[in-house]
């Protein structure tokens, strides 16, 4: 069925005035847009067909009454039930193209067996690569034994103790030295040769994270 035989039929069968917009939502179902139908109304019209009045910008189309078969009650509850059924109808298949569309997605961007076995392939050929560096690490490495771990351990805890004991002490010594200073801390340091962590580049916050924490002997 064409365009304009659908939009002359639901004029007819309807009998009852309708805009563009109305008659665009009723025919929508199989898929004629707005445009289509406006031209198809504008053409009815031209022809006779159909008759249009105009309100301001709107236009409201009726069909034309002459020769129109007067339907039964029985027969418009007939017909508004077979409407009703196909819009029904027209909602369950709507879904059903969705859920298709959306089943297609899916298996769109599902791997296929060839593109499995070579992300598999690609997967184990790292792992043997791996591996090999592993071994060969094993093989060459030097190992360091707990008791030279333990020494390293104590040399550092030692070396910490006695770097914050002296940043401690010189602290003390520099605030009474320092009170009443108009000058630049850092300026002073440069001049009398005082080497701050930081003109070293190093730190004792990030020194301290080294060393593991030891659980207090109760």
């Amino acid at each position: 069925m064409s365009v304009e035989e659908r939009v002359f039929d639901l004029l007819r069968q309807q009998n009852k005035p309708f805009s563009t917009q109305l008659v665009t939502d009723f025919v929508a179902q199989f898929g004629i847009k707005k445009t289509q139908v406006q031209k198809t109304l504008d053409s009815l019209s031209e022809a006779g067909k159909i008759r249009v009045k105009e309100f301001g910008k709107t236009k409201i189309y009726l069909a034309v009454q002459e020769g129109l078969v007067v339907l039964t009650k029985e027969e418009k509850d007939s017909q508004r039930a077979n409407l009703e059924k196909q819009k029904q109808e027209s909602k369950v298949n709507a879904e059903a193209l969705l859920k298709l569309e959306s089943e297609l997605n899916a298996l769109r961007t599902t791997l296929t067996m060839d593109e499995i076995d070579a992300q598999l392939t690609a997967h184990k050929a790292k792992i043997q690569t791996l591996e090999r560096k592993v071994q060969s690490l094993k093989e060459t490495a030097t190992l360091v034994t707990d008791e030279e771990k333990e020494k390293v351990q104590k040399d550092l805890d030692n070396f910490l103790s006695q770097w914050r004991k002296r940043k401690g002490v010189f602290k003390e010594i520099w605030s009474t030295m320092s009170d009443g200073l108009d000058r630049k801390t850092s300026e002073v340091f440069e001049e009398i040769g005082v080497d701050t962590d930081e003109a070293c580049g190093v730190s004792f916050e990030e020194l301290t994270r080294l060393a593991p924490k030891r659980r207090r002997v109760k």
